[in-house]
C-alpha cells in the first residue's frame, strides 16, 4: 500500500473523529446536550445547570436551585428555600423560616418562668380559654400554628414573644378556615394571659377576647399574691370571702374583669363565692379550697355556668387556679 493510500486513510480516520467529538459536544447554547457537567441538559451545563446529573441548577441531584439534592433553593435536600431539608425556608427541617417551624419564623419558646422573659426584654404570653360554648380551637401568632386543640377551662404555658405588635388568629380545632378571632396584638416586654370569654351564642355574653396584664413580680419571704378573673357569663358580679373569718378576699368582680392581687400568708383557703352585697355576705354559690404558696403569683378563673344549658355537658361553674409566677402550680 503506498504512502499516499495511507495518508489518506489517516485523514479520512482523523476527519471522522472529530465529527464525532463535535456531535458528542455542545452544538448550541440553550439547546439539549448543550453543558458544562455530566449527565444534563438544555443549558451551559447539561438541564439548564452547572453540575452533575442536574435539572435547571447548580449542583449535584438539583432541580431549579443551588446546592446538592435540591428544589428551588439554595442547600442540602431543599424545596423552595435555603438550608438543609427544608421547604420554602430557611433552616433545618422548616417549612418557612426557622427550625421545625411552619409558615414564617421560629416558633415561639414556651416557658413557667415568665418573670426571666420579661428581665431579658421579652413579653410572655399565655392564653387562656374561658368560654363555655366555643369549641376546642387552634391559635395562630403571625401566621404560625402555636397551640393545637385548647379545650374549655385550659390555661396555657407562656409564649415568648419579642416586643411589637403581632397578628393572632384563633380557629376552631382542625379547621382553619372558621375563624373565631383574627386581630392584632401589641405587647410590651411584660406578660400577658389573652383570654377567650363570653358565649359564642351570645346569650349573656358575647364572645371576645380579652388580653389581662399578669404580675410577674414574686412575693417575698412567705407571702402569695393572688387575685380573681370572673369568665362566668351567667352569673352577677360577686365578693369573695375566706370560711370561718370576716375576710372579703375580692370584693364586687363583675364578668369579665380582673380584681386587683391580693397579698396572703402561704396556706390552705376555703373560698366562698357569693353574691355581691354591699356587706359581702350573698348567697354562696360555691366553696372552694384553694392552696397557695410563699413567692408565688396566682390567677383563680371563675368559668363555666351557674346554671349550664342543656347539652352543655360538663360546664358547670367552677375554679380553675394558674400560677402566674413562681413556679409551676
Amino acid at each position: 500500500m503506498s504512502n499516499e493510500s495511507t495518508s489518506g486513510r489517516r485523514a479520512v480516520l482523523l476527519a471522522g473523529v472529530m465529527l464525532a467529538i463535535v456531535l458528542a459536544g455542545c452544538t448550541a447554547t440553550g439547546g439539549t446536550t448543550s453543558s458544562t457537567g455530566a449527565t444534563t441538559s438544555s443549558a451551559t451545563g447539561t438541564s439548564t445547570t452547572t453540575g452533575m446529573n442536574a435539572t435547571s441548577s447548580t449542583g449535584m441531584n438539583a432541580t431549579s436551585s443551588t446546592g446538592m439534592n435540591a428544589t428551588s433553593g439554595t442547600g442540602m435536600n431543599a424545596t423552595s428555600g435555603t438550608g438543609m431539608n427544608a421547604t420554602s425556608s430557611t433552616g433545618m427541617n422548616a417549612t418557612s423560616t426557622g427550625m421545625n417551624a411552619t409558615s414564617s419564623g421560629a416558633a415561639p419558646q414556651t416557658t413557667n418562668d415568665p418573670a426571666s422573659a420579661v428581665a431579658n426584654g421579652m413579653a410572655a404570653v399565655r392564653v387562656a380559654h374561658l368560654s363555655p360554648d366555643a369549641p376546642n380551637v387552634d391559635v395562630y401568632v403571625d401566621s404560625q400554628r402555636v397551640l393545637s386543640n385548647v379545650g374549655f377551662r385550659t390555661v396555657s404555658q407562656f409564649l415568648v414573644l419579642e416586643p411589637g405588635t403581632h397578628h393572632v388568629r384563633v380557629t376552631a380545632a382542625g379547621n382553619s378556615s372558621q375563624t373565631v378571632f383574627d386581630d392584632n396584638l401589641t405587647v410590651d416586654a411584660k406578660a400577658y394571659t389573652v383570654a377567650a370569654l363570653g358565649e359564642v351564642s351570645g346569650k349573656d355574653h358575647p364572645f371576645a377576647v380579652k388580653v389581662f396584664a399578669v404580675d410577674v413580680k414574686k412575693p417575698s419571704g412567705n407571702t402569695a399574691a393572688v387575685r380573681l378573673v370572673h369568665a362566668v357569663p351567667d352569673a352577677p358580679a360577686v365578693d369573695v370571702t375566706v370560711k370561718g373569718t370576716n375576710q372579703t378576699l375580692f370584693d364586687n368582680v363583675a364578668f369579665g374583669q380582673a380584681s386587683e392581687y391580693a397579698s396572703v400568708p402561704a396556706g390552705t383557703y376555703a373560698l366562698q363565692v357569693r353574691a355581691h352585697t354591699p356587706n359581702h355576705d350573698g348567697k354562696v354559690v360555691k366553696t372552694v379550697n384553694v392552696t397557695v404558696k410563699g413567692g408565688t403569683v396566682d390567677s383563680v378563673y371563675a368559668v363555666g355556668y351557674l346554671s349550664p344549658p342543656s347539652g352543655a355537658g360538663n360546664k358547670s361553674f367552677g375554679l380553675e387556679v394558674t400560677r402566674d409566677s413562681g413556679g409551676s402550680s
